[in-house]
């Protein structure tokens, strides 16, 4: 059995059902294998910040019930091997040494031409321009997590950003791909901020700034956008591991 989901219960803005925890997988398999989703920044040892991130989903269960786990590169190996060790002690170095293996090849990805994806009708208009050629798209990903931390400050700067994007419409796209959980989280817990969010999408929609993705795949704006902007995300992750441009924002900015 594969897995790519690394947390069980360890994580609090997503999961899977309890039945394909890890520890649980464990029990009707003969070699559970864990791959991380997504291609990752190499970790140097001076990168502090970077090595924070990592450690966020490595001392994971999905990495310790796995029978096997495949790295995309020797450093990130070793990144592993280091950080699970100081966590579990030093004497488990070796169980380590012995479980994560690199492999390269697990994410090499083919390009796909924006021709030969099923792009839907209603999102023609806004990608081509008039002479039919296409134009740029940016993938601008916001977060559940970034809008409940920094509320009105966060939509003042989606609405800089959407305006930016509208003064060059004839050029770029923007194709919004907001993250599901927002409504549900702000609509609970921060009224004043969900009225605000609302009426943001609504004039991004009314005034045709660009596309909103609600899809629940999002596979098809990463294989369409050429570069990704906004919140760190699993999908800005996948830009990434595609060889496309990815800026993270600033809300301060």
């Amino acid at each position: 059995i594969i897995i790519q989901c690394p947390y069980d219960e360890y994580n609090y803005s997503m999961s899977i059902h309890p039945f394909f925890y890890a520890k649980n997988l464990k029990k009707y398999t003969e070699k559970l294998i864990y791959i991380p989703a997504y291609k990752m920044d190499e970790v140097g040892p001076t990168e502090e910040r970077l090595r924070k991130t990592v450690k966020s989903y490595v001392n994971m269960p999905g990495v310790v019930f796995a029978d096997q786990v495949i790295v995309q590169s020797e450093q990130m190996r070793e990144t592993y091997i280091e950080l699970l060790t100081e966590f579990a002690g030093e004497d488990t170095k070796q169980l380590w040494e012995e479980k994560i293996v690199e492999d390269s090849s697990i994410y090499v990805q083919e390009e796909t031409a924006k021709s030969d994806i099923d792009v839907p009708e209603e999102w023609l208009p806004f990608l081509k321009k008039e002479d039919g050629s296409w134009k740029k798209v940016i993938l601008y990903g916001t977060s559940a997590g970034v809008l409940y931390r920094y509320g009105m400050k966060v939509l003042d700067k989606m609405k800089s950003v959407f305006e930016t994007f509208q003064k060059n419409r004839d050029e770029v796209v923007v194709l919004w791909r907001p993250d599901a959980w927002s409504e549900a989280i702000l609509q609970k817990s921060k009224k004043d901020v969900w009225e605000a969010y609302c009426n943001l999408k609504e004039k991004f929609e009314k005034e045709q700034y660009g596309i909103v993705d609600r899809g629940r795949d999002a596979q098809k704006a990463v294989l369409l956008c050429d570069a990704y902007y906004g919140d760190g995300s699993p999908i800005g992750n996948a830009c990434r591991a595609r060889g496309k441009a990815v800026m993270i924002q600033n809300v301060d900015v």
